[in-house]
């Protein structure tokens, strides 16, 4: 077998498309589903967990709507990707507008992304106090050519999660959101594809109506591995750093598979019930570093899990040993976004961030536990300590 040096690098917490190809780094090959939603001109929201993959897919939306195939070679989209115009790509990374305590600071983050990124195509900010910048950028829109523009959103509801234990703050945030949505539904015709993700799904009557055209593809069989490793690639694109942790741990190679089945695997997250995938954190930071063991590296990624529970205490009262035999759910309830009158159920909430997973689907009730044992005895280290204090739903997707 070659050193381990000498194998393709693991693609770890390197979520831009170009600098991965470029490095000459591991590239699962999603791009067949990718042409497929690429290909039609429609608005998508997608909802993950944290760490799933979502910002590298917005990289590879961009790469190809920015410069076409120029990075894709060998890829599976040669076959069907056919359109040759490159257009005009706004990204906007919501995430980086979590931390503010002010509704000014707030804005002034807001904008200053904005300005950043339509700017590299024209836009002309306009400083001042009684600044209304979805305006400035409705203008700017209507001089832009039909079908001309593709506009990301990484984690559009970063902003939201983070202040929603403050509700007049969070009612501010969500005003000045839904204005900016309002400017997008309107200049619809200037896009040629949306794509928007996130990590939960708020209620649109009552933060961004705006975005109601939307398809939700989050629970679609279709793209239930669209992000995540399912098992069929860990052995195809994986293979050399498998042997690798087998030898390091005197296990078989099968027998480290079913490990990383038994730790990281078991998340399942569309509507049938039929595709399975594995965390893609917590396995590329163990085949990059199998000596360690079977880490909880996607908790660890994320804080205290305990938060988590507070949260659930203070709004559900339950307990993490609640979880630990499968629950139903019925399939309107996984619709419910968070922020409805209809409170959200917490195992819908759960799922959604990746904390439960859908086991099995009966007629119109999914059945819900813990995807793993990385999940499993993270919630019962929790649960010993007792720790059960309200928290901010925020803590579950920081």
């Amino acid at each position: 077998m070659a050193a381990i040096t000498d194998l393709q690098r693991l693609p770890l917490n390197l979520p831009d498309f170009i600098a991965l190809r470029e490095c000459g780094m591991i590239y699962v090959d999603k791009t067949r589903q990718i042409a497929s939603l690429a290909m039609m001109r429609r608005q998508y929201v997608f909802v993950r967990p944290r760490r799933f993959g979502k910002s590298l897919l917005i990289s590879t939306f961009e790469a190809l709507f920015s410069e076409g195939l120029k990075h894709f070679e060998g890829l599976a989209i040669q076959d069907v990707w056919r359109e040759e115009r490159c257009y005009n790509v706004v990204r906007l990374d919501f995430s980086t507008i979590r931390h503010f305590d002010s509704f000014e600071s707030f804005t002034f983050q807001f904008e200053r992304l904005l300005d950043n990124a339509f700017g590299k195509y024209g836009f002309n900010p306009q400083h001042g106090e009684d600044r209304l910048i979805h305006l400035e950028v409705d203008r700017w829109f209507k001089t832009q050519p039909r079908q001309s523009l593709v506009l990301l959103i990484d984690e559009y509801d970063a902003p939201l999660t983070a202040v929603i234990d403050t509700p007049e703050l969070f009612k501010s945030v969500r005003r000045k959101l839904a204005a900016f949505y309002a400017v997008c539904k309107s200049n619809v015709a200037q896009l040629r594809f949306f794509f928007m993700t996130g990590i939960t799904k708020f209620n649109q009557a009552d933060s961004c109506s705006e975005l109601d055209d939307l398809v939700d593809i989050s629970i679609d069989p279709m793209y239930g591995d669209i992000v995540g490793v399912t098992e069929l690639e860990i052995r195809k694109y994986f293979s050399p750093y498998l042997k690798d942790a087998a030898a390091t741990l005197g296990l078989s190679e099968d027998g480290t598979l079913q490990k990383l089945r038994q730790y990281y695997g078991g998340y399942c997250f569309d509507e049938d019930a039929s595709v399975h995938v594995y965390s893609p954190w917590s396995v590329l930071n163990f085949l990059a570093r199998p000596y360690r063991g079977f880490r909880s590296y996607w908790i660890e990624s994320g804080g205290q899990i305990s938060l988590l529970c507070r949260y659930l205490k203070d709004h559900a009262e339950r307990s993490p040993a609640d979880y630990a035999v499968e629950k139903p759910l019925n399939y309107g309830e996984m619709l419910i976004p968070t922020g409805s009158e209809e409170r959200q159920r917490d195992t819908a909430l759960l799922t959604l961030a990746g904390y439960l997973t859908i086991k099995r689907r009966e007629l119109n009730t999914f059945f819900l536990g813990y995807p793993n044992r990385e999940l499993e005895e993270a919630m019962a280290t929790t649960y010993s300590e007792r720790l059960l204090e309200g928290r901010s739903i925020r803590e579950i997707g920081a």
